[in-house]
């Protein structure tokens, strides 16, 4: 069955300093000297492991696209890094546009009216605003599980892909995987730290299953 490690990327500068993350492709939001040790250990922890990938994708945003180079050099790794900006972060309001909350603080962000809608309506709360293009977690984690479904079908059998994506969109993939269980359930089971991973198979029948974690440490 082919495999996937989904990764989330090294601590970034936004991760550091508490600002809200999400699609905004900001050139200064890179990885923090931590990210760029934490994805340099994750590296090395896979090539102990002698996982060697017959393909790597990448979200186009900064701080998993470093990651994914970082990680490639420690593991003497010479594939290309492939993009897809279907792997990118879930929206959450691009910033400066009415309701956006990428770049703001995420206390000022994220008040607790914001956290009750977001626990009320879960799959279906809108990041955001429609009008500052924030997404559901049900519309990312769709587009996300597509790309999923395009790697394993270029993958053989027992051969393994690394992908370079960000922690919510990883999770709400799995989501749609599995056809949108209870949301508490799953951001309480599959929540992931800097340059941690889930790693998933996809059977012949089409079906995703989650087989294990994996940490830089």
């Amino acid at each position: 069955m082919p495999k996937l490690i989904l990764i989330r990327h090294g601590q970034s500068v936004h991760n550091a300093g508490e600002t809200v993350q999400g699609s905004d492709p900001d050139p200064t939001n890179i990885l923090s000297t931590v990210g760029k040790d934490q994805s340099f250990t994750f590296g090395h922890v896979l090539a102990q492991r002698r996982i060697a990938p017959a393909c790597l994708w990448s979200s186009p945003l900064p701080r998993a696209r470093q990651t994914g180079r970082i990680v490639a050099k420690a593991m003497k790794c010479r594939l290309p890094i492939q993009e897809d900006p279907r792997l990118r972060e879930i929206c959450k309001g691009s910033r400066g546009l009415p309701g956006g909350l990428e770049g703001r603080r995420r206390d000022e962000a994220k008040t607790p009216p914001y956290r009750e809608q977001y626990q009320r309506l879960g799959w279906d709360f809108r990041h955001g605003s429609l009008e500052s293009g924030g997404e559901t977690a049900r519309e990312a984690g769709r587009r996300f599980l597509t790309v999923l479904s395009m790697i394993a079908d270029g993958l053989a059998d027992d051969a393994t892909g690394l992908v370079f994506a960000h922690g919510q969109v990883i999770r709400y993939g799995i989501g749609a995987a599995w056809g949108f269980p209870d949301l508490k359930k799953i951001d309480a089971s599959f929540r992931l730290g800097n340059c941690e991973s889930l790693i998933v198979v996809r059977s012949p029948q089409r079906i995703w299953r989650l087989v294990g974690r994996m940490a830089s440490a």
